[in-house]
């Protein structure tokens, strides 16, 4: 199972439920700038690092995640494990986050607004059918 709901992590508390234009003006970490269009990693506010931090006795980076399109097959380079997921906004109807083994999709899942989950993220994954921004809160080991 490369996806699953926990509940380990409390809801997010909603001064962090921000809009995409306020989450716009944090810096965007992902290294890959010509994919703006399509994904977008930012940095999130100390508070709320600080905040989820509380949660993991290891340390963690916590971003706010924008996927604008599709996001094709790929595994998350340089991290290992899973990460958490706290989705804001889904996206769309449709949106499905799908994992792959020789060329199969082996699960997928549409991911639910409000809901902490993990991702299994470096196997191949994609994220398809977005209709609008999906907007999240990611966190993972620093």
């Amino acid at each position: 199972m490369y996806y699953k709901e926990v509940d380990f992590l409390p809801e997010v508390p909603s001064l962090f439920d921000l809009s995409l234009k306020e989450i716009q003006e944090f810096e965007n970490v992902f290294p890959h700038k010509d994919y703006d269009h399509t994904f977008a990693s930012y940095v999130a506010p100390q508070e709320l690092a600080d905040y989820i931090q509380e949660y993991f006795d290891y340390p963690v980076l916590t971003r706010y995640q924008v996927i604008r399109d599709k996001v094709p097959v790929h595994t998350d380079l340089g991290i290992v494990g899973v990460k958490y997921n706290y989705v804001f906004e889904s996206g769309g109807n449709n949106v499905r986050t799908r994992f792959w083994d020789m060329g199969q999709i082996v699960e997928s899942v549409c991911v639910q607004e409000k809901v902490w989950h993990s991702l299994q993220i470096d196997v191949p994954h994609d994220v398809t059918k977005v209709d609008n921004a999906r907007i999240s809160l990611t966190v993972r080991h620093e």
